[in-house]
């Protein structure tokens, strides 16, 4: 019987063990840390939790249409890559909520065959319409904004030949 019990006992002690063991290598192979040192990017398996808002703001006396492109992957547009059209009114704004993780953000559209199309906005003047491109870099997530972040598209009078021009800013979260 005493046998018994401590076969039981040391079954019991070597399952602890092994479990304990077990847990902290599972949340090793977890750890953002672990997979930077071995060039592996973290997004990519523990994407980051939040939203990312952007507010379109129209700071002309007519109505504007945005045109922006949200992708998953910077890399690959193909992959969760969405056109967001958005209408403003004039001097006012329009905020969107998009849902992380958000590998990149542009203003913009996408071609037939995923490329970036710079016309990012469409101005109501007179009996027409302006079209008005964003010429600027895309915006990558980790190196221009984060999850939790304000992206401010601003749209509103300049000294250029179209005398409109559209400006983004980040402003930090959390």
């Amino acid at each position: 019987m005493r046998r018994n019990l401590s076969r039981w006992m040391a079954l019991v002690a070597a399952s602890a063990g092994t479990l304990s063991l077990g847990c902290a290598f599972a949340t090793d192979i977890f750890n953002p840390g672990l997979l930077s040192s071995v060039g592996l990017d973290p997004a990519r398996f523990l994407p980051a939790p939040g939203s990312v808002v952007v507010a379109f703001t129209n700071n002309l006396p007519v109505g504007v249409t945005f045109v922006s492109i949200k992708a998953s992957d910077a890399a690959d547009l193909t992959i969760g890559a969405r056109v967001i059209e958005t209408a403003v009114d004039a001097n006012s704004t329009v905020s969107e909520v998009l849902d992380c993780p958000v590998g990149l953000f542009a203003p913009g559209s996408l071609t037939d065959d995923f490329q970036r199309d710079p016309l990012a906005a469409f101005v109501a003047a007179g009996d027409g319409v302006v079209e008005v491109p964003y010429a600027n870099s895309v915006l990558l997530s980790s190196r221009d904004f984060t999850c939790g972040d304000l992206i401010n598209v601003q749209i509103g009078p300049a000294l250029n030949e179209a005398g409109i021009a559209i400006t983004v800013r980040v402003v930090p979260g959390r």
